[in-house]
């Protein structure tokens, strides 16, 4: 009879563990679904210059969502998504500094995923296009090359800095810059 009581009690501890872990998959699931929810509201808005503030007001709440669920669930499976969405969300809201912190902590904490030379490459972009931060863009250009030599963005990175675009005046028109790609060739 003790046996069956305990075999009971395990059995019934097995099932409410199991439910709990279930119950919060579900509720990871669902923020994650909400992010990328956001992120496609945000991408919608991206050419819609009348609804600029509305899309910085998204991107700091996709930012907040994806931070929090970063330090809530810092093991979910989804992790690198919501790395990704954090820096995105930073992006939109114009938080440039976080965004390029969140590429850079998804490409260190996921050094073999198929995204990582991505995230050094939006790195690189805004570093050089949005902060004109020309050193620290080409070493993110550099580390990009370094890191995935035969993958297209960093053959892409080699072809920028090899063409010595990093030092392009910001208001270059787009005929000057065929004219000195041209050239350079």
């Amino acid at each position: 009879m003790r046996n069956v009581f305990f075999y009971f009690i395990v059995v019934t501890m097995f099932i409410h563990c199991k439910s709990s872990v279930n119950d919060e998959n579900n509720s990871t699931n669902s923020q994650v679904e909400k992010m990328i929810q956001l992120e496609s509201k945000i991408y919608s808005l991206q050419s819609d210059i009348k609804k600029n503030n509305e899309k910085l007001k998204l991107g700091g709440e996709l930012y907040k969502i994806a931070t929090n669920f970063i330090n809530d669930y810092p093991e979910d499976d989804k992790i690198e998504r919501v790395y990704l969405l954090a820096a995105r969300g930073a992006e939109a809201n114009g938080n440039y500094d976080n965004a390029i912190n969140y590429y850079y902590l998804a490409q260190r904490n996921f050094p073999e995923s198929s995204y990582s030379p991505e995230y050094l490459k939006s790195r690189a972009i805004i570093l050089d296009f949005k902060l004109n931060r020309k050193k620290e863009a080409i070493l993110a250009h550099e580390e990009l090359i370094e890191l995935y030599p035969e993958h297209p963005l960093a053959i892409d990175s080699k072809n920028y800095l090899k063409k010595n675009l990093i030092d392009l005046p910001e208001n270059i028109s787009s005929e000057e810059l065929e004219k000195i790609l041209k050239t350079k060739d």
